[in-house]
């Protein structure tokens, strides 16, 4: 039985810490732009360059807190990692790889995950089209991975992932996602617009990524 491992967005940045934002986006963002527009805009504007900046001080704390006590035990030879931006997530999966295929949507994260470990043949880094593996061997990868970058995914977006995920799966395989759980909170009123929710969160749920999983055969453990 595949197994994957599951994080929701609530341990690290639950909802009722996560004010709903007023008046304009902080970071300037276009009101009602897609997700393609916002990182080319976050491109253009070097926006992405300062939040990789801070979320690097950050790692350590969040790795050694919410992350290594949940992935510890799991099998790293073939990592794929999903959407990982400038490579922070990756730096701290590069010793415990024997292989690690990192896949972005963003052209800029990926050039600077291809200079920042140019030195490691062993990883590798593709632009994506934001939804499939083409690039990743079926039945082949023992552990997936995503942080901080799914929680902003549209459930449709993660419902094509998740279908690539159990394609990509060795049997054995595990993986962990940190997701949005945003709509399971009626509290707050969804915004089909990402930029107006809190922390950019999508409205996944855990009940319909667990949903997800199930249908295409995943277990999941936690």
């Amino acid at each position: 039985m595949l197994l994957l491992l599951l994080l929701v967005c609530c341990l690290l940045h639950g909802p009722a810490q996560c004010p709903q934002p007023q008046g304009k986006d902080p970071f300037g963002l276009p009101e009602n732009a897609s997700g393609d527009q916002n990182v080319q805009f976050l491109n253009r504007t070097g926006l992405f360059r300062a939040y990789f900046r801070g979320s690097e001080r950050d790692m350590g704390r969040e790795w050694k807190a919410f992350i290594w006590p949940r992935i510890r035990d799991a099998n790293f030879d073939f990592t794929l990692e999903v959407a990982p931006g400038a490579g922070r997530n990756t730096a701290r999966l590069r010793p415990l790889v024997r292989r690690l295929i990192g896949v972005d949507l963003d052209t800029f994260a990926i050039a600077r995950c291809k200079k920042r470990f140019a030195d490691d043949p062993r990883l590798q880094f593709f632009v994506n089209d934001g939804k499939n593996l083409p690039m990743v061997p079926s039945a082949a990868v023992t552990f997936i991975y995503s942080w901080d970058a799914m929680v902003h995914f549209h459930p449709k977006v993660l419902w094509s992932y998740v279908q690539e995920f159990a394609r990509v799966l060795a049997p054995s395989g595990t993986g962990f996602i940190h997701h949005s759980n945003l709509g399971s909170q009626p509290e707050y009123k969804y915004s089909s617009h990402i930029n107006n929710n809190p922390h950019w969160r999508s409205n996944m749920s855990c009940a319909v990524f667990r949903s997800y999983l199930e249908t295409v055969g995943l277990e999941v453990r936690s």
